[in-house]
């Protein structure tokens, strides 16, 4: 039995926790999940994505590429004949596809629809500002780097 998937909705969520998870794999003071939501015939399922450990998030990230580019055999955009919010949230994720150790080149269907948002005045101009962000990743102390992710003396008991 095949199931008629009407549209798809991938969203990448960042949270600090509340109180911190440990493990004897050391601790936790925040979760990163992938949510997808799955639209077919007016109903609407969700499905959580965890294990984004950088170890995991390259296969994870891969199957994910894998599912789109399917999605995208079956119709010109995420939602369906038209361009649509499902493209416009999904279109930054992917825009990091070689950080995630995805290969675009072998999806023909992912690539396509790739090249189409990046071709576009609006994402042109938000890529060139975006070029223009210095990032403070390297340069950040820890203690800036617990502050922004809630950890050590900054974590939420």
């Amino acid at each position: 039995m095949a199931i008629q998937i009407d549209k798809l909705v991938i969203r990448e969520i960042a949270m600090p926790l509340v109180h911190f998870f440990e493990t004897s794999f050391g601790r936790t003071t925040h979760r990163r999940i992938i949510l997808v939501e799955v639209i077919s015939q007016g109903v609407s399922g969700w499905g959580e994505v965890t294990g984004l450990e950088p170890k995991v998030a390259c296969t994870l990230a891969e199957s994910l590429y894998e599912l789109l580019d399917k999605r995208l055999g079956q119709t010109k955009y995420l939602g369906g004949d038209e361009y649509s919010i499902a493209d416009m949230a999904t279109f930054p994720w992917t825009r990091q596809h070689q950080a995630h150790g995805a290969n675009i080149d072998s999806k023909p269907n992912l690539k396509r629809w790739f090249e189409e948002p990046s071709a576009r005045p609006a994402i042109k101009a938000m890529a060139a500002k975006q070029a223009d962000i210095k990032s403070s990743r390297e340069t950040a102390t820890e203690d800036n780097k617990d502050r922004f992710f809630n950890r050590g003396k900054y974590a939420r008991a």
